[in-house]
């Protein structure tokens, strides 16, 4: 292999090894975004779940008293 063709084959896999890297950012990008995504779902869901928890206490308060009132209806 000449000097030239050395020369030409390094600028060749140089460039080659740019465009891979570029790709590479650009994955670790999608990724990032990707990340915070799945980060803002899982706030979401912990959201949910205590907005679940605070329903199911308060159906149960009110399931408890409505059968009390029923009770006290009944021994009436």
């Amino acid at each position: 292999m000449s000097p030239g063709e050395y020369g030409e084959l390094v600028d060749f896999l140089s460039r080659k090894f740019d465009a891979i890297d570029q790709r590479f950012e650009a994955i670790d990008q999608r990724f990032d975004k990707l990340e915070a995504r799945l980060s803002a779902v899982e706030v979401g869901l912990e959201q949910n779940r205590d907005l679940i928890k605070l329903n199911a206490e308060a159906i149960r308060m009110s399931r408890e008293s409505v059968e009390r009132r029923l009770d006290r209806l009944e021994a009436a």
